[in-house]
């Protein structure tokens, strides 16, 4: 119940919603009071208060104090990786651009793959074209998880002009060790269409692999109707 009215705080969203959902994910005195403890916020409680800023500053338009907040989360050293993550949506989901530089930084530098997908995953949620060099460079990431989010986020952010970003997905889709990295970048090219990648995705269809086939045929169809748009 508790987690629930945390999310319908940051659908209300405003200040006040703002400054309970602040004192909640960062576990304040004043946090812990609302919520009925005297000890540490329960960690689930404290990521949907981060989900919830997110939603308020996508929804209200929040203040630089969320975003603060959240990015404070998801640098957190001793928080659980159930926040940290939750932080990451939140920021994506907030659509502002203020969160990118420090996005950006947990995204090249933290040793936690699941934690820089969902970096690379937030960047494309937020849309700034100023990081499409960063994203393409992560498409050779170590990680399969940060590189089939680079993918994905890439197919938000490029455009059929981006070439550089539309030939590292096409290496990506090729030759890829990872089946759904190689499908997650197919889906990319779709996403961005074109006539280019429309008869790039077709000639995919052609494929041995059956994986790669089906994959170019659904994003054939994404490009086509990103076309026709």
């Amino acid at each position: 119940v508790r987690e629930s009215a945390a999310l319908a705080l940051g659908l209300l969203g405003g200040a006040a919603a703002e400054e309970a959902l602040v004192a909640i994910a960062t576990n304040k005195r004043a946090g812990q009071k609302m919520v009925g403890t005297d000890h540490e916020v329960d960690t689930a409680l404290r990521a949907h208060a981060a989900i919830a800023l997110g939603l308020a500053t996508k929804r209200a338009g929040g203040s630089s104090r969320a975003v603060d907040t959240l990015v404070q989360l998801a640098f957190e050293r001793h928080a659980s990786n159930e926040i940290v993550l939750s932080a990451m949506v939140a920021l994506g989901w907030s659509g502002d651009i203020r969160a990118v530089p420090r996005v950006l930084e947990i995204a090249r530098s933290t040793e936690d793959d699941l934690v820089r997908a969902y970096a690379v995953t937030a960047l494309g949620r937020l849309g700034d074209r100023a990081s499409l060099s960063a994203v393409i460079a992560i498409l050779g990431d170590k990680s399969a998880h940060a590189r089939r989010s680079a993918a994905v986020a890439l197919g938000t952010l490029a455009t059929p002009v981006d070439a550089k970003a539309i030939e590292a997905l096409r290496q990506v889709a090729a030759d890829d060790t990872d089946a759904m990295t190689r499908g997650s970048a197919l889906v990319a090219i779709g996403e961005i269409g074109g006539i280019p990648q429309e008869t790039w995705l077709a000639s995919m269809m052609a494929s041995d692999d059956d994986h790669t086939s089906t994959f170019a045929a659904l994003s054939l169809g994404l490009a086509a109707g990103t076309s026709r748009k």
